[in-house]
């Protein structure tokens, strides 16, 4: 259905996210958190507007996805979708866990700062 307040149509989005691999509106990763929208792609990931259930909040959630290595499996398994990130490409596996390395460390560094203009980190996690 299409949001009669803001136009957002879920059916649309879906199929224009999963051009791009992102997660479609809609997921719930780790029963915490509800993907909306996706703000934005980039190199290393993606960033969705979602809904943090146990704080009712709105967050921003940064998906490591390295588009150049990386495809979304698509595939439907006995529990649904899976979404799940594989490798693609030979060699690509460790330019992929160096990345990931790289991207979880920005994360803590970044957890760390407390300064006007820096969003905040609030939770990391492997879903």
């Amino acid at each position: 259905a299409v949001c009669p307040s803001c136009g957002f149509d879920e059916k649309e989005y879906n199929r224009k996210a999963a051009e791009k691999m992102c997660l479609p509106a809609g997921t719930i990763l780790q029963g915490k958190y509800l993907i909306g929208k996706t703000l934005g792609t980039g190199g290393f990931g993606i960033t969705y507007l979602a809904f943090q259930f146990n704080l009712n909040r709105v967050v921003a959630i940064k998906e490591f996805f390295p588009s150049n290595i990386a495809v979304r499996s698509g595939q439907t398994g006995s529990s649904g979708r899976d979404f799940s990130i594989k490798v693609s490409g030979a060699g690509s596996r460790e330019m992929f866990e160096k990345t990931l390395n790289s991207f979880e460390n920005e994360g803590k560094n970044l957890a760390s700062i407390n300064l006007p203009g820096v969003v905040g980190i609030y939770d990391c996690l492997d879903a």
